[in-house]
């Protein structure tokens, strides 16, 4: 025995949740909580809340350039959504919530640790909106950090990003 540390994917427990497409019967299941879950995104002053879509099923077949959706499910079906932007070397999450109940169980944290693994990007980022600063914790507990560089800048967003080395490993933030 050398002592050497484990590899990174021999520490991580397998993720419990997996990211899929929305389907008609996963949308329904989103209608309970979609409302709440869409407001929670842009926290909780109120200000800047763009208007809810009409119905889950209205966010996930929204025509946006480039932008794909997906749920996180976990056993017990759907329970939170994701959305983002692919690129060859950059991913830019827009949207990422969980259902009310199914809060502060780390399945947030999980689904883009999943998006990153799916997505073989060099770079992540998460746009934040300034309304939401209970979200910019959640990044940075997760290794993001805001970034102030011209090129990142959104108007009412905080863009948080993490480089990732390409064999999916994080690099040192």
């Amino acid at each position: 025995m050398t002592g050497a540390l484990p590899k990174e994917s021999e520490r991580q427990p397998p993720l419990r949740v997996r990211l899929t497409e929305p389907g008609p019967s996963s949308v329904a299941a989103m209608e309970p909580w979609f409302e709440a879950t869409w407001r929670a995104i842009f926290g909780r002053s109120g200000e800047a809340v763009p208007p809810v879509p009409v119905s889950a099923d209205a966010w996930s077949t929204a025509a946006g350039t480039g932008v794909v959706h997906r749920l996180i499910e976990v056993e017990v079906g759907p329970i939170g959504l994701l959305s983002y932007t692919p690129g060859a070397h950059r991913v830019t999450i827009h949207e990422l919530a969980t259902a009310p109940e199914h809060r502060d169980r780390g399945f947030g944290a999980e689904a883009v640790y999943a998006l990153e693994a799916e997505s073989g990007a060099t770079e992540m980022r998460a746009l934040v909106p300034v309304t939401n600063g209970l979200a910019v914790y959640f990044w940075l507990r997760i290794g993001y950090r805001p970034s102030f560089l011209t090129r990142h800048q959104q108007r009412g967003f905080t863009v948080m990003v993490r480089d990732v080395v390409t064999d999916g490993a994080q690099s040192e933030v």
